[in-house]
């Protein structure tokens, strides 16, 4: 199967590649950073992938194709040993650092898990996590995406090339390699505004990158030396400067600047003369940080994702991240990379895949035990933290309840309940969804330093559940968990009902219809009055813009907050008809902690108070937030009369508390 080969090509170590290698690198590395110092730096992937093409190429047709079984295999096991090693010590080193340190590791874990098995980009379609999103940021695998388009372009590509170049020869195999790349191409282009994810991260929208690399090699090989001497220096010279310059590229230019990219580093694969011009790029130093590209790739974007939550936003720089994601690059290289791809593994193909396939089993097992492992980082890391663990278990298998994934057991509701200190103390029961949940750090230090009682199950998902008595004909989960609380309601005792009422990411926030669930509560307060058991329903809280709350670490804070006036006239629809159900029944009270949370002295609402975030998400408090609620809302327990001991509640109209 061998073919003319250029001289400086494939037969040869060509010192350009690596100094492309370390163009396309550092173009990533600058986009990354904290400084995003080049807006399409991005690109260099794009780089990354034709330059494969090119290699691959050559190493497949200068070996010569025996049987079909032994061409793949012997294929397979070289990607095995140059490809593996480092992936797997990036995965599994990376995974325990995320377990340590992020608070929502669930997405970065599963993305991490499937890099083992070069599927991360088909973890990311799934997860429907765009690579230019917040949020996939801080998935410390999110790079990941384009190993796992290589590694399948492996499985395909050698068979492609034993089928069509053994039988027809190197024009055919052209015109195979240049039809996929075309089909491809087309569907890259017009599918990238409908279906952004998915064109970004498969593989089938990536083969004509690859492709074209490929056919550069294909063509070099059947034209040697077209672009030797002044001519190939200034082409070049003239597609290096096109190449940075496309660096410098808008987004809204992405798909044209991702097919300019292909074609200048296919324009600079297929000179013939050895090295590149200029002494810069021929400088060892550069060559070196080529020779390193695969490893720093691997670890530049975990240094980058983990470091803010490592710092919590303090010295969030360049020049903390940039030193270590070369050291953990240069000895990933020569402890790992360097040494076991040149190692002989065994004699035998087919043993060296078994190896690699072992090896990733046991850093899969490893990555998943940290998944299912308790996140010490919910409880270390409390600004980022949501909710505490029930004693002896875990709270999101325990005391939240999902139509698909969690039905309530026996022991549900105690688990779940924890009685007060004093027969003459009540019981707060809280209910609703994830906006209930939220408030768990109220109720523990409410508590911890009352001894008041408190039993909270949230429903996730579910704007409101089926109240007592409603749809008795509808299978819920929630049913049974209803029917048992309401056995044990005792009077004095007090129901709380929190919920979202804005439909999120929209700006002002848009109010979700609450008239018909209004009614509907206030039929559920009517129930409550004949076992002296008052309802109080918890108003809106300041609603944020912002995808991850990580994004509002210093020095960024500023850009996470918004308008309080605003927000206030959003929510004025919601209050309006809170307070008017209200005033039709004489047990149902409005408890609002907006200006607790955003006090009205302020023009604009932040996630933050007192240097730390009292905020988990968007829309969510976290324990700090929520148990600095605690205080207020004891006061309008007080206030209202709702807790002097049990069964003397009185019955009082309902009034807002001023100052919201």
């Amino acid at each position: 199967m061998n073919v003319q080969v250029p001289e400086g090509t494939a037969a040869h170590y060509r010192s350009d590649i690596d100094s492309l290698r370390a163009l396309a690198v550092l173009a990533v590395v600058a986009n990354h950073l904290p400084g995003k110092y080049l807006p399409s730096g991005w690109l260099g992937v794009d780089v990354f992938f034709v330059i494969s093409g090119f290699v691959v190429t050559g190493s497949i047709l200068r070996r010569r194709p025996g049987s079909l079984g032994a061409f793949y295999t012997e294929f397979l096991s070289r990607r095995v040993k140059r490809l593996l090693p480092a992936l797997i010590a990036c995965v599994t080193l990376t995974s325990a650092f995320v377990w340590l340190l992020d608070p929502v590791p669930e997405n970065s874990l599963k993305t991490g898990l499937a890099a083992l098995f070069g599927a991360s980009n088909i973890a990311l379609t799934y997860l429907q996590l765009d690579y230019f999103a917040s949020t996939t940021r801080y998935n410390a695998f999110t790079h990941t995406w384009s190993l796992g388009v290589e590694e399948q372009f492996y499985l395909v590509y050698p068979l492609l090339v034993y089928l069509l170049y053994r039988a027809r020869g190197t024009w055919p195999l052209a015109l195979g390699i240049g039809l996929f790349s075309a089909v491809s191409l087309v569907a890259f282009i017009t599918l990238a505004e409908s279906f952004p994810v998915l064109v970004y991260y498969m593989m089938p929208t990536r083969f004509w990158e690859l492709g074209a690399g490929a056919l550069t090699f294909l063509l070099c090989s059947r034209l040697p030396g077209r672009l030797a001497g002044w001519p190939g220096q200034a082409v070049s010279i003239l597609a290096i400067l096109g190449l940075l310059a496309i660096f410098f590229a808008p987004d809204s230019m992405s798909s044209l600047a991702t097919v300019v990219a292909v074609v200048l580093t296919c324009v600079l694969l297929a000179r013939s003369v050895e090295g590149m011009p200029g002494a810069v790029l021929e400088a060892a130093p550069v060559r070196y940080v080529g020779k390193i590209s695969y490893s720093l790739y691997l670890w530049h974007w975990p240094v980058v994702s983990l470091g803010p939550l490592a710092l919590l936003g303090s010295n969030v720089s360049t020049g903390v991240f940039l030193p270590l994601m070369f050291i953990l690059a240069a000895l990933s290289y020569h402890l790992l990379e360097k040494p076991l791809r040149i190692a002989s593994w065994s004699r035998y193909s087919w043993r060296v895949l078994v190896m690699g396939a072992s090896a990733s089993l046991v850093a899969a097992f490893m990555v998943y035990s940290v998944h299912k492992s308790p996140n010490p980082s919910m409880q270390t890391f409390l600004p980022f933290a949501q909710k505490l663990a029930v004693p002896g278990k875990h709270y999101s298998n325990t005391c939240v309840v999902t139509r698909r994934s969690f039905r309530p057991t026996p022991t549900t509701i105690d688990d779940c309940t924890f009685p007060a200190a004093g027969e003459q103390q009540p019981t707060i029961w809280l209910q609703g969804d994830s906006h209930a949940g939220h408030l768990q750090g109220m109720l523990r230090t409410l508590y911890d330093q009352t001894g008041l009682g408190y039993h909270l199950m949230e429903t996730n998902g579910v704007d409101a559940f089926d109240f007592p008595g409603e749809h008795p004909d509808k299978i819920s989960p929630r049913t049974p968990i209803n029917e048992e609380i309401e056995k044990r309601l005792q009077a004095g005792d007090v129901m709380v009902y929190a919920r979202l009422y804005f439909k999120r990411k929209k700006i002002p926030p848009a109010t979700i219809d609450v008239a018909d669930w209004t009614e509907r509560i206030l039929a559920w307060s009517e129930q409550l009055a004949e076992k002296n058991v008052p309802l109080v329903v918890v108003a809106p809280l300041p609603i944020f813009y912002y995808e991850d709350i990580r994004d509002c670490l210093p020095p960024n804070q500023g850009s996470c907050l918004v308008s309080r006036a605003a927000l206030v006239e959003g929510m004025s629809t919601v209050h309006r008809q809170l307070e008017t159900v209200a005033r039709r029944g004489n047990n149902l009270y409005v408890f609002d902690p907006f200006p607790w949370v955003c006090p009205v002295s302020q023009d604009r609402c932040s996630p933050q108070q007192d240097d730390g975030f009292i905020y988990h998400d968007a829309d969510h408090l976290n324990l700090v937030g929520s148990g600095k609620l605690a205080d207020p809302f004891l006061r309008f327990l007080h206030q209202e009369e709702l807790i002097q001991g049990k069964g003397r509640h009185v019955r009082r109209p309902m009034r807002l508390p001023s100052g919201g």
